[in-house]
């Protein structure tokens, strides 16, 4: 690492004084804010102030604290290594994909250097996130991005991992409402103004799928009876045997390029799903993605283990699908508070 002391001429005669750092074929520049005036004592106090501040900085580079890669590493695209990074975990891949997606968007710039990630860029992004996902939601990308950080701390591209300084958002307990067999039996004999939607619904509980793999399935992820997909979210390979009730509601095959499914926009589908819902004299808050709710929630109770509820879900965790469980128990304890007392002597 080599700093020179070097000046700069300026227009109205003074002279501007940085250090010119050279290192591996590289060159920055850091200008001093000191400038030679012309007048001989006082730039002569300038000029060794100049050259102790030199004199530091060279012992920095030395010693690594100044970091001279460092300083070019912030610089790089924290895109590309945030997309390197999400390589290394393919079971998450799809998470990592999501925080690239809420940053590009909230940032609108093809180009986020490490240096940008502040505590202050990171306050600000969590309260985008709040108006976007749900707190649970962001809160887990907030962990994705803080790991990204932590791994450029450990490969020296950032001496500090900003997250230190910013609490992440609050972990909230969510109600999650399922239909039982009786409301989904209700909703069945119920007519819907787009019934593609009431199809693809129906169908919804009986396999699991979230909206939007149903809305990429097409016929040639339906084999031998049973759906071969990857997960739009996760990434992951998903396979989940159909029963009669889901074959039907599927019908006649179709190209195996051809969706099985056409539904309308996501705007256009709530509304549908709330009218329907209410002619069905549900009261219950239903949307699109309580069919997985409740898919999870009919398997439990009927029997199936909660590991193979888990690989049915595509679940990456046991620990996410334990939550299904936690419903079904609270369920049981409500009913057993409803049965009568008697008074015992």
């Amino acid at each position: 690492m080599k700093v020179t002391l070097r000046r700069k001429q300026l227009s109205d005669g003074r002279q501007s004084l940085f250090l010119d750092y050279y290192h591996r074929g590289k060159r920055r520049y850091e200008y001093l804010g000191i400038y030679l005036t012309g007048d001989k004592q006082g730039d002569k106090e300038k000029l060794q102030l100049a050259q102790n501040i030199r004199s530091k900085r060279e012992l920095e580079a030395v010693s690594g604290e100044f970091g001279f890669e460092t300083k070019f590493k912030q610089e790089a695209n924290l895109y590309e290594f945030l997309e390197r990074f999400a390589e290394t975990k393919p079971k998450r891949i799809g998470i990592y994909r999501q925080v690239k997606r809420h940053l590009l968007n909230f940032t609108q710039k093809d180009v986020l250097r490490f240096s940008d990630v502040t505590p202050f860029f990171l306050e600000q992004w969590k309260a985008y996130l709040l108006t976007v996902i749900t707190s649970n939601t962001a809160r887990g990308l907030f962990s994705c991005l803080n790991q990204v950080m932590k791994q450029a701390v450990k490969q020296k591209i950032i001496s500090k991992n900003p997250f230190l300084e910013v609490e992440p958002p609050k972990a909230l307990n969510i109600k999650r409402d399922f239909l039982t067999k009786d409301e989904i039996q209700r909703l069945a004999q119920t007519a819907c103004a787009k019934p593609e939607v009431k199809r693809a619904f129906l169908f919804a509980c009986f396999c699991g799928l979230r909206i939007g793999d149903i809305r990429r399935l097409t016929w040639e992820n339906i084999q031998d009876n049973a759906i071969h997909i990857t997960q739009e979210k996760t990434r992951e390979p998903l396979y989940i045997p159909l029963n009669q009730t889901a074959l039907q509601l599927i019908g006649e095959r179709g190209e195996p390029d051809a969706k099985v499914f056409n539904l309308p926009s996501d705007a256009v589908l709530s509304v549908v799903m709330q009218t329907w819902v209410a002619q069905a004299g549900i009261t219950k808050k239903v949307t699109f993605h309580t069919s997985r709710h409740s898919f999870a929630c009919l398997a439990l109770e009927n029997g199936v283990d909660i590991f193979t509820v888990s690989k049915l879900l595509g679940h990456s965790r046991l620990e996410t699908t334990l939550v299904y469980s936690k419903i079904l128990d609270s369920k049981k304890i409500e009913a057993v508070n409803k049965l009568p007392e008697i008074e015992v002597i």
